[in-house]
């Protein structure tokens, strides 16, 4: 490639707690010792899937980069159940629907 060394990740909003998962891709010119660097670094915020073509970054980042966006709405799509529920005296909806949700 004409682009040089590069090593290009797309971590996820979990990392930001140490459990996310990062995908990364490094050019044929990165230096094995950098991609390690790397590797060791990205692993603090979690898991380390690396892709052997830049292509498939956006791969990635529709698995891990949106998946928890998608978690996130659904247990907000859980909450408001759960508190329309607790509206009509559903005997189901006894706690706080986030509280319950988030340990669903």
């Amino acid at each position: 490639s004409d682009v040089g060394p590069v090593i290009r990740a797309m971590p996820n909003l979990p990392a930001s707690i140490g459990r996310g998962a990062t995908g990364a891709y490094a050019t044929p010119e990165t230096p094995a010792e950098r991609k390690a660097q790397a590797d060791a670094l990205l692993s603090a915020n979690g898991v380390v899937a690396w892709v052997e073509s830049e292509d498939l970054i956006d791969a990635v980042t529709a698995l891990s980069g949106s998946g928890p966006a998608y978690v996130f709405h659904l247990v907000e799509c859980m909450a408001a159940a759960g508190a329309a529920a607790e509206r009509v005296n559903c005997s189901i909806a006894r706690t706080s629907p986030p509280r319950r949700c988030g340990r669903t």
